[in-house]
């Protein structure tokens, strides 16, 4: 049977005695979103009518093959407990109009979003505030959402190749589970929320200030960082040289590289939405001497060993874009292991290389004002027949990120 929507006054007295399990990491919950969104299921006749479902329940799908799970008002369930409730012949998804079924099977918006962040019982749209916090757009990170409190949850992802916004949902819109490219206007209605650091964890590196004077050190491949440039205490270059008209007057963290010999630099960053953050890849701490920068996916041929730097760098336009972002460094150069340990410009003395793995592209764009569209809550009435999804944006995503 599926997981309740409400835990019982049992399993919240569980959950207080046992105390917090141990935080996710991001990346984990990016990373289960495809499965979700192209999990594998059969519809049988009996998942049409549902077993011991009232008389007028009729689900959107008709026998066949789908992928990805269905909406269902009130669902919460794992990929493991939905194919059990199809296998006892649960009903394949409901709307609101239908009311909450413990004869249907499937997810709901916010069943979907406390499925993803791993949250011990189901939190609804108007309840998600006690598990995260309200933050400003500038400072979301992919994984944080979009809430509308009794319509409707959003993930953010990232952005797509046109600037848009790509999200990972299960809406009516969809009739289920699907990632799509939506406009900024689509979040005219909603608050961007993080979920709160008992329940997810974000890694960065060290309290390294990120300033000329206190770089951040990369010391191995791949290398993955979160920050926010509106928290950073550098504001040292304004311009460089591969670029010298474009206004990187905002503030920017410094990160140092040390590598060991010839071969392909890739960095590449995914900023959150109304902030740029540029890249630039420095021979020294000169913005002269600036080999190469990108808006979004950085690529360099290194010809020598030595000490490299890379900035994170806000880009200014009619306002500073400054905020946060996620930096995703590779280099396949051979590795830099000395019998001591450290790494330097010295020559390799164990054969190792490090494996190739590049960030995601995005593209900057601002927040435009609007109103959203049909919610979960399905109150306009959405239904739409099932369809097979496309792999989609944030399969290619999660694969780049984690290698």
């Amino acid at each position: 049977m599926r997981r309740l929507a409400i835990p019982t006054i049992g399993a919240l007295l569980a959950l207080a005695l046992a105390g917090p399990s141990a935080a996710v990491e991001r990346s984990e919950f990016l990373a289960s979103a495809p499965d979700y969104e192209n999990h594998e299921w059969v519809c049988s006749e009996q998942n049409t009518t549902g077993v011991d479902c009232p008389p007028d329940y009729i689900s959107d799908f008709t026998p066949g093959t789908y992928y990805g799970l269905p909406y269902d008002w009130g669902g919460f369930v794992t990929l493991d407990e939905y194919d059990a409730d199809l296998a006892e012949g649960q009903g394949a998804g409901s709307h609101s109009d239908d009311g909450v079924l413990s004869c249907t099977t499937g997810l709901d918006c916010s069943g979907y979003v406390s499925i993803l962040w791993e949250l011990p019982y189901k939190h609804g749209t108007s309840t998600l505030h006690n598990v995260s916090d309200e933050i400003d757009a500038r400072d979301m990170w992919p994984g944080d959402v979009y809430n509308n409190a009794g319509s409707h949850v959003i993930m953010w992802v990232t952005k797509d190749e046109s600037g848009d916004a790509y999200i990972t949902e299960s809406s009516g819109t969809c009739n289920g589970v699907c990632g799509r490219s939506v406009s900024w206007s689509y979040f005219g209605s909603y608050v961007p929320m993080r979920p709160d650091e008992l329940y997810v964890q974000t890694a960065t590196v060290g309290s390294y200030a990120g300033t000329i004077e206190d770089p951040i050190p990369v010391d191995g491949f791949p290398f993955t960082d979160w920050r926010n440039t509106r928290e950073a205490t550098s504001d040292a270059f304004d311009y460089y040289s591969a670029a010298p008209d474009v206004n990187e007057s905002g503030p920017e963290f410094v990160y140092q590289l040390e590598l060991a010999g010839t071969g392909t630099f890739s960095a590449s960053v995914v900023d959150a939405p109304q902030t740029d953050i540029d890249l630039q890849l420095l021979g020294s701490l000169d913005a002269d001497d600036c080999l190469a920068r990108a808006d979004i996916e950085l690529t360099h041929e290194i010809e020598s060993p030595g000490t490299y730097y890379l900035t994170a760098d806000s880009w200014v336009g009619s306002v500073e874009y400054a905020g946060a972002y996620r930096l995703e460094i590779d280099y396949d150069g051979a590795a830099d292991t000395d019998v001591d340990g450290d790494i330097d410009g010295d020559a390799d003395t164990d054969g190792d290389a490090d494996t190739d793995s590049d960030g995601d592209a995005d593209v900057d764009d601002g927040c435009a004002e609007g109103t959203g569209d049909c919610g979960c809550d399905d109150s306009c009435g959405c239904r739409v027949t099932g369809h097979r999804a496309s792999p989609g944006l944030l399969t290619l995503v999660v694969s780049l990120l984690l290698g």
